[in-house]
């Protein structure tokens, strides 16, 4: 799926003092990138690899032939002619692309072009998400994808989290293919205790960082516009901070807009079940079990169904 035609391309960026040149990614590029990457700090290479050596020549060819046959990568050029930083996605078997970025120490703060580029690029072509693995300590990368906003796809390695990043709309669907029943969280945690528990109970699960997380109060859901995490699901979990204000704003929303699906609130410690909850909404003590927070799902799922 290469993009015979990418509007925008080339262009100067001014960066400070400097200035570097976004292009398409072309199959002359492998030589640029291999120097790329072995001028990368250790730290860097594992951040972006997950190992700390710079990967090998044929791996290099094969992430430009990759990007170029089935999506799309974009580098910056410096003035004299190096890579200085590159972005791109290759489509994934359930649609969405798979994406990674790589930025050179002294050209830190390329990434968000970069990323913005990529996203343009991939509504363009029909992708509706982009997937990436993080490490759980690159905070750089998720500080990056947090520009945006994304949501989190559960995985069985606490070292990382699966990031999944919306194109047209600010928040991603659910990728194509995954079993229900699905259950969304709505929760700033970066794993959701319960996880594993609903996982082996045979649930998918996706986490959503909650409204206060989308750049310029983006929440579909809360503008009265469609969530495709929301319709998608099959129950939702409320696990939002007494703190966050979208927290009493969010769960009726749920509950009204969408009667079929089965909303659940995680209480606050001593909270209660809160004066506004509306009728319908599960109310879960905060001391519940993991076993407990799937046994009230699965009631909550029949009670609707």
């Amino acid at each position: 799926m290469a993009h015979a035609d990418s509007p925008g391309f080339p262009r100067n960026l001014v960066f400070g003092n400097r200035t570097v040149t976004l292009r398409r990614l072309v199959s002359a590029d492998v030589d640029g990138l291999d120097a790329l990457y072995r001028s990368l700090p250790r730290q860097d290479r594992y951040q972006r690899f997950f190992v700390e050596y710079a990967p090998p020549r044929r791996t290099v060819q094969g992430y430009v032939s990759r990007l170029h046959q089935r999506g799309f990568g974009v580098v910056a050029v410096t003035v004299d002619g190096n890579i200085a930083a590159e972005a791109g996605y290759a489509l994934r078997a359930d649609g969405d692309g798979e994406f990674g970025i790589t930025v050179a120490p002294d050209w830190r703060g390329l990434g968000s072009a970069l990323l913005d580029s990529v996203v343009e690029q991939a509504t363009a072509a029909g992708v509706p998400g982009l997937q990436a693995d993080v490490l759980a300590d690159n905070r750089a990368m998720l500080a990056l994808a947090a520009k945006r906003g994304f949501a989190l796809i559960s995985t069985p390695d606490y070292t990382l989290v699966r990031i999944a990043i919306g194109t047209a709309i600010a928040v991603p669907p659910w990728p194509a293919g995954t079993p229900h029943p699905r259950l969304l969280v709505e929760t700033t945690a970066w794993r959701w205790p319960a996880a594993r528990d609903a996982e082996a109970a045979g649930y998918s699960v996706m986490s959503c960082r909650g409204p206060l997380s989308l750049p310029g109060g983006r929440c579909p859901a809360l503008r009265g516009q469609r969530c495709p995490l929301v319709e998608e699901a099959d129950a939702i979990i409320v696990a939002l901070p007494p703190g966050d204000r979208s927290r009493g704003a969010l769960t009726p929303i749920h509950r009204f807009c969408h009667l079929h699906l089965p909303v659940i609130l995680q209480e606050a410690e001593g909270e209660g079940r809160p004066p506004w909850l509306p009728d319908g909404v599960t109310s879960l003590n905060a001391g519940a079990s993991p076993a407990e927070i799937v046994e009230a799902v699965h009631a909550a799922i029949g009670a609707v169904g």
